[in-house]
């Protein structure tokens, strides 16, 4: 499959962003995304910002999970995604994966990949061998 040289160049600035060591330059790693979260009928449903740390989250999945913090903007349902309860991040793959993995077999997910100027996804709700979207996301740098 071939991609865009921008989306190349996208994509490798949000994987070391996203994966730069403890000891980098705070404002990488604390820097601040916008996050966008949309029903089934793309209907906006919430909005938060979002602050990558590189501190261990806890996490009843796999992986090495980052603990992300959450400026909720009081827009919306806050029923649809959790955004009040903690959250962590994974980055795999170039696929950026956002949700609740402390309540185990019970997560909601934000899952995407880097576009032009955002990250872009689905939501899911994912349990022991289900899968359910419930919407879609969209991420963009706060300058």
């Amino acid at each position: 499959m071939l991609t865009s040289t921008p989306f190349r160049l996208l994509a490798c600035a949000a994987l070391l962003f996203l994966t730069a060591p403890a000891d980098a330059d705070a404002q990488e790693i604390d820097s601040r995304w916008n996050v966008r979260i949309l029903d089934e009928q793309r209907q906006l449903k919430q909005e938060a910002t979002l602050q990558f740390t590189d501190e261990p989250a806890k996490s009843c999945m796999r992986g090495k999970w980052k603990r992300l913090v959450v400026e909720p903007q009081g827009l919306g349902d806050p029923a649809f995604f959790p955004l009040t309860e903690p959250l962590a991040y994974k980055l795999q793959h170039g696929v950026l994966t956002i949700g609740r993995t402390s309540i185990c077999n019970r997560y909601l997910f934000l899952s995407g990949t880097s576009a032009e100027k955002d990250i872009h996804g689905t939501y899911k709700a994912v349990s022991a061998g289900r899968s359910k979207q419930l919407g879609l996301f969209t991420m963009a740098p706060i300058p």
